[in-house]
């Protein structure tokens, strides 16, 4: 675990190129423990599933209201002095890929959390095998 948040549920109206999302629920953060650099005042979850609580599903709350065209996400991380971006509702290669390539699908191992099986990583000049 890298940190804690706690906070109350809360249901807002969300809006994305002018069309709006009536009562999206997210978390009203009222205190974080562990968690650095983190500047935000509420959070949207981006789970695989509800995991069992009903809740409605960020994404694919988006899609079936049609704010997004496609229920998906993509989330380019960047840790240097570029910034961080989340795409609703598609993604981007050419933004974020390399020319020429192409994105490779994996099965998720959990349908609680977005776990895949990786059989090598590589980092710069770091590489970890399995």
């Amino acid at each position: 675990m890298i940190g804690d948040i706690t906070g109350y549920p809360s249901l807002d109206t969300f809006c994305l190129d002018g069309k709006c999302l009536n009562q999206l629920p997210f978390l009203l953060v009222d205190h974080t423990d562990n968690i650095q650099n983190y500047h935000g005042s509420g959070m949207i979850g981006l789970a695989p599933t509800n995991q069992g609580t009903g809740a409605k599903m960020f994404v694919p709350e988006l899609y079936r209201q049609g704010l997004i065209p496609r229920s998906l996400f993509a989330l380019f991380l960047h840790g240097g002095k570029h910034h961080s971006h989340l795409t609703l509702g598609g993604y981007d290669l050419n933004s974020y890929a390399k020319a020429g390539e192409r994105i490779t699908w994996l099965p998720i191992l959990n349908t609680g959390l977005w776990e895949f099986r990786v059989s090598r990583i590589k980092l710069g000049s770091y590489h970890l095998s399995t």
